[in-house]
């Protein structure tokens, strides 16, 4: 029986900590099916981008990431994932390798729907071999379609680069965009409408398009791969990580290719940092320390931004709430995490001009970009963040137009305790509503967000701030166990093996039979 893994590794972002965490959790799937599938064979299978602009692919040695994983070496597995895409472990192949091993599996879990995007090589006729009509696939979609289309749009067009788009093209873009952010999802209206301008804007024959096809043609083909990999995602069986983005992605699916999911699950994303916790308190007990004694003497209050540097992720509001924190007297540290600020770029240098210019406030980058990235090592970022909760005043901001999940979010919640302001967007309303963030602590403009910070900033400078108001410790304690690879482990080897079951199952019982035969 052999199930393959295609994981992919092309963006330094929540995607690739949820690839990293369900590999992890592969590891425990092979111990709990090896006993109850013969002759079980794991393959993985990592994309990653080379320098040229493309894809490469490889095959890891699944089999030498078990052996680490039962002889308790997390930290090793996570460092050759997080640094070297497990390299060490792995043979470069040929995408006709990949597609043999992908195509002649009887199980398949996929990452990512979005593995086929931004990857010349990879053809509608490829995608149809691997989303066969066998069925057998769990693809994971981490973030609403719709949302991903319309973000792309609404940044194409404040660049001001198509000299031909209309205003009223803009104008629609836009009042979607609004639209979204202020109900946290597109309804069905909304919905039909972005539909029929991505029609206009992909597919007719007009001035518009043609520039649009001319300067973004990425855009286009990746938009038509998607809706291609949307319509085949009808085989198998999807899943979400909350129903809100179920509801949405089915609700677009449908509109695109007349059908909804044949099966769809909801199911809380794994968390590698979660097995790093409870596997290495002592070495984390170390780093705690030494960031407590970094930031102890300064009494100010701190704000911690984590994420990549895109206006999709909400920096340019970050900056510019810093400055205007800094511009009313207020004199506050802004702590940013990010796999790719960098020494010299825009928001980079803004933020400097901001500091020369009110002669306060305190910036601290941790980016690998900078050579000082928190991820690369994440035992630091655990230590790291149990300090700023035990300090009682940081508060951790989220403030992204476009979430999957929020990983790095539910990171902060779960390993500093600290309370999170958050834009009211579709995956984090749903957190919301399990009571996993707080209601008192969500907003939608900016200014909502200004006003909430200032609110908290005080609390925390007058002594009146209490962490137990914004937490929720009971759902807290559920979502570390519902997070925890091992634990979803357990629900993905049932979902793999009630589906071979139900389509192999001459296999399992010649199997079953073969066994008592032996016993006997």
């Amino acid at each position: 029986m052999k199930i393959v893994i295609l994981a992919d590794h092309r963006w330094n972002s929540g995607a690739k900590t949820y690839t990293i965490s369900a590999t992890l959790s592969f590891l425990k799937i092979y111990e709990l099916l090896k006993s109850r599938l013969k002759d079980l064979e794991i393959k993985l299978y990592v994309t990653t981008f080379n320098g040229n602009n493309g894809v490469d692919y490889y095959e890891v040695d699944f089999d030498e990431l078990f052996k680490l994983y039962k002889e308790g070496k997390i930290k090793e597995i996570l460092e050759l994932a997080i640094e070297k895409n497990y390299h060490d472990k792995s043979r470069k192949i040929g995408l006709d390798d990949l597609l043999t091993g992908l195509s002649s599996s009887d199980f398949k879990f996929i990452s990512s729907a979005g593995f086929g995007l931004f990857d010349r090589n990879i053809t509608k006729e490829n995608l149809d071999r691997i989303l066969s009509e066998k069925g057998n696939f769990v693809i994971m979609v981490h973030s609403d379609l719709d949302g991903n289309l319309l973000t792309d749009l609404w940044n194409i067009i404040n660049r001001n680069e198509l000299k031909n788009i209309r205003e009223e093209t803009k104008r629609k873009i836009n009042d979607l965009f609004e639209k979204r952010i202020n109900k946290g999802y597109l309804d069905d209206e909304d919905q039909k409408e972005l539909i029929s301008l991505a029609k206009y804007l992909f597919f007719e024959d007009n001035e518009e398009a043609r520039e649009l096809r001319e300067k973004y043609e990425w855009l286009v083909e990746a938009a038509e791969k998607e809706l291609h990999i949307l319509n085949r995602l009808k085989y198998g069986i999807v899943m979400f990580p909350t129903n809100i983005v179920r509801d949405s992605n089915e609700r677009y699916a449908e509109k695109v290719t007349g059908s909804k999911f044949r099966k769809a699950i909801v199911l809380d994303e794994p968390m590698f940092m979660i097995s790093l916790w409870k596997n290495y308190k002592d070495e984390i007990e170390a780093y705690k320390d030494y960031y407590v004694n970094l930031y102890k003497e300064d009494k100010r209050v701190k704000l911690i931004y984590n994420g990549r540097i895109h206006p999709e992720k909400g920096i340019n509001d970050v900056v510019k709430l810093y400055e205007d924190l800094l511009k009313e007297g207020k004199d506050v540290m802004l702590i940013i995490i990010t796999p790719d600020m960098r020494e010299g770029s825009e928001e980079y240098e803004k933020l400097k001009e901001i500091i020369n210019k009110y002669k306060r406030g305190e910036v601290h980058i941790y980016s690998e970009q900078m050579g000082n990235s928190l991820y690369v090592y994440p035992l630091h970022l655990i230590g790291f963040l149990e300090a700023m909760g035990e300090l009682k005043n940081t508060t951790y901001i989220n403030a992204a137009y476009i979430e999957s999940y929020g990983l790095a979010t539910l990171e902060a919640l779960i390993l500093g305790k600290l309370p999170i302001i958050y834009r009211k967007i579709s995956a984090l309303q749903e957190l919301e509503k399990r009571g996993i963030l707080s209601n008192e602590l969500s907003f939608k403009t900016y200014e909502d967000l200004y006003n909430l910070v200032k609110k908290v900033i005080g609390e925390i400078e007058s002594g009146r701030f209490d962490v137990n108001k914004y937490i929720n410790e009971e759902k807290r304690k559920e979502l570390i166990e519902s997070t925890d690879p091992e634990k979803v482990a357990e629900i993905y080897a049932e979902i793999i093996y009630n589906y071979i079951k139900e389509n192999y199952n001459v296999n399992l019982e010649n199997q079953k039979a073969q066994e008592d035969n032996v016993n006997s």
